[in-house]
């Protein structure tokens, strides 16, 4: 009750004041309250602002994709986000390049997949992918340059004087026999024998009468083919493998490499019956 009685008698007295000012009265600029003085701090200028050229040179990642068979080595610049797709595409429009549907890219013996991005692997940089081309992959010839050749004078020489005829040489040619692997003469091969030809100084080539007809080759089974075709080799060299290099990885990479380089002694039969006995298997199967 003392607060109301306090107010209305206050509001009774402003209503017996003298003064009346307008509903759009200001003060005069005097009358104003003082500003707070602000302190004389000094602010570093804000940092430059990098275009996107910089910010994509400094995120590309420079990669070496190397090739065994045949032997390719290519330079590429990419960036995290690229996918493995992409990057493929990439290398198929460097000269010499295989197609991008007939690549097959690793690292560490590890296969990439087209959907994925490179920074899901976590590669670092300046690191090398290894490529394997599928089987029957036509590679496009390679580049030649063409160069413009300088205009040269026209000399012809004098005429040759007829030679004697004591002084003709002649030349017979009779291929060696081929050495198997191992180094000694192979026991299913037989010396061919060309004919004799005698070359003049004339230009006549005369031909001589063979003294033994060709033989054709044998095509009985070698060594070294039931060796590279056993299950049981492979599985002997994957477990030295496994105790020469320190990681599985390393290991598996060099079992692909020495399998893919094998592959022109091996059938579809061979590779399956390979990799059910050592346990290694790659994209598809293959």
């Amino acid at each position: 009750m003392a607060d109301l009685e306090l107010v209305t008698q206050h509001i009774a007295l402003l209503a017996h004041s003298s003064q009346h000012r307008p509903n759009d009265h200001q003060l005069p600029l005097s009358q104003w309250p003082r500003k707070v003085p602000l302190l004389g701090i000094d602010l570093p200028p804000p940092p430059e602002r990098k275009n996107d050229a910089q910010v994509s040179a400094a995120q590309d990642i420079t990669l070496t994709v190397k090739s065994l068979k045949p032997a390719l080595t290519f330079t590429l610049a990419v960036q995290p986000t690229d996918s493995i797709q992409h990057i493929k595409a990439k290398l198929a429009a460097q000269p010499n390049a295989p197609p991008a549907d007939s690549q097959r890219l690793l690292y560490k013996g590890k296969a990439l997949a087209d959907a994925r991005l490179l920074k899901e692997y976590d590669i670092p940089q300046a690191s090398t992918l290894n490529l394997v081309i599928k089987p029957g992959t036509t590679m496009p010839a390679p580049e030649q340059t063409h160069t413009r050749a300088a205009p040269s004078l026209d000399v012809h020489p004098p005429p040759p004087e007829p030679a004697s005829p004591s002084l003709i040489p002649q030349v017979i040619l009779s291929p060696t026999p081929a050495p198997a692997r191992d180094g000694s003469r192979s026991p299913h091969r037989r010396t061919q024998s060309l004919t004799p030809v005698s070359l003049s100084l004339d230009g006549d080539t005369s031909f001589a009468a063979a003294s033994d007809p060709p033989h054709h080759a044998s095509t009985a089974p070698t060594t070294y083919h039931s060796t590279i075709t056993s299950p049981e080799f492979w599985k002997k060299l994957h477990d030295f493998l496994q105790k020469e290099f320190t990681t599985r990885e390393d290991a598996s990479s060099a079992f692909e490499e020495f399998l893919v380089a094998s592959k022109g002694e091996l059938s579809i039969t061979d590779i399956a019956k390979i990799r059910d006995t050592v346990g290694e298997f790659g994209m598809g199967g293959t």
